[in-house]
C-alpha cells in the first residue's frame, strides 16, 4: 500500500511541511506547536494557542455583574 503523497520527492514533502510550520508558528502569539514526524515524514502540525490574561489593563465591574 502507497504511502499519502509518496508520488512526491522527499524534497517536495519537506517544502510543504516547512510551510505548514512556518504559518503554524507565524499564526500564534503565545502558544506551542507540535510536529509529529513518522518514518523521518513529517505527518501531523498541532498548533495550541494560549491567551494571556493581564488583569492590570482589564476593567472590573464592582456591581458582581460580572462573569
Amino acid at each position: 500500500m502507497a504511502e499519502p503523497g509518496s508520488s512526491k520527492s522527499q524534497e517536495q514533502r519537506e517544502l510543504i511541511a516547512l510551510r505548514h510550520i512556518r504559518d503554524a508558528i507565524r499564526k500564534i502569539r503565545y502558544g506551542t506547536v507540535t510536529i509529529l514526524v513518522q518514518d523521518g515524514v513529517v505527518i501531523q502540525i498541532d498548533q495550541t494557542d494560549k491567551i494571556r490574561l493581564d488583569y492590570s489593563r482589564e476593567e472590573v465591574q464592582a456591581d458582581g455583574s460580572g462573569i
